[in-house]
C-alpha cells in the first residue's frame, strides 16, 4: 500500500483503535493516528473528520474509524463528501462493502468487536479491491446525491449563522420553523434533483 492508512477514534473506540494499530506495525502497513490518543472523553463527529479529510484529499488511502459501537463515527464520517463509510462487525460485510460499496472507511465499535476479529475484518478491508463493473455505476449514484446536496450549498458563515439562529430558538423555544426550513426543504430539493438524475442517466442493473 502507498499512501497510508488513517486512523481516527473517540475514546469508545481508543482502545481498540490502539490493538489495530500494533496489528498494522506488524504488518509493515504505513498510518497516520489522528487520535484519540487517551481515553479521555471526546466527540466522535470531531475525531471523524481529520482522519476523513486526509482521505478525501488524497493523502491516505482509507481511513479506520473507532467509537463505542462504530455506528456514530460512521454517521460523522459520511456527512463528508467523497467519503463511503461501512460500519462492520462481520466479515462478509467487510469485504463486499470493499467489493461493491468502493468504501473508503471501515468502522468499527470496541464495545462491539474483540481486538481478534477486527483484526481480520481490517484485513479484509485492505486487502480487498473494489471490483468495479456495474457497481461503478451505482457507487456513482452515491456521488451524485452528494452532489445534489451541493446545489444548495451555503457557505461556512452561513452555517455558523443557521447554527447560532437554532441554539437561539432553542432557547426561546421557536425550533419549528427553523428546523422545517433547515432540513425538510433541503432534503425535499435533494430528492427532486436524484429523481432528475435518475431519469437522465439510468443505468443497467
Amino acid at each position: 500500500m502507498e499512501k497510508p492508512v488513517a486512523l481516527g477514534a473517540d475514546h469508545g473506540g481508543f482502545a481498540l483503535k490502539e490493538a489495530v494499530r500494533a496489528h498494522l506495525d506488524e504488518r509493515g502497513v504505513p498510518y497516520v493516528d489522528y487520535g484519540t490518543h487517551s481515553e479521555a472523553s471526546v466527540d466522535y463527529p470531531d475525531m471523524a473528520v481529520p482522519p476523513c479529510e486526509a482521505v478525501v484529499r488524497g493523502e491516505c488511502a482509507c481511513a479506520l474509524l473507532f467509537c463505542g459501537t462504530g455506528v456514530g463515527i460512521s454517521m460523522a464520517a459520511n456527512k463528508l463528501d467523497g467519503i463511503r463509510a461501512c460500519c462492520c462487525s462481520d466479515a462478509f460485510s467487510a469485504k463486499y462493502t470493499r467489493l461493491h460499496n468502493d468504501a473508503n472507511a471501515l468502522c468499527l465499535g470496541g464495545r462491539v468487536v474483540g481486538p481478534g476479529l477486527a483484526c481480520e475484518l481490517v484485513d479484509l478491508f485492505l486487502d480487498t479491491p473494489f471490483e468495479g463493473g456495474r457497481h461503478a455505476g451505482r457507487v456513482a449514484k452515491i456521488s451524485a446525491l452528494e452532489q445534489s446536496c451541493s446545489l444548495g450549498a451555503i457557505t461556512e458563515a452561513d452555517k455558523l449563522s443557521q447554527i447560532d439562529a437554532v441554539l437561539a430558538g432553542v432557547q426561546h423555544g421557536q425550533t419549528a420553523g427553523l428546523l422545517l426550513c433547515m432540513t425538510v426543504l433541503p432534503c425535499a430539493l435533494m430528492f427532486v434533483s436524484y429523481l432528475l438524475y435518475i431519469k437522465k442517466y439510468r443505468l443497467d442493473e
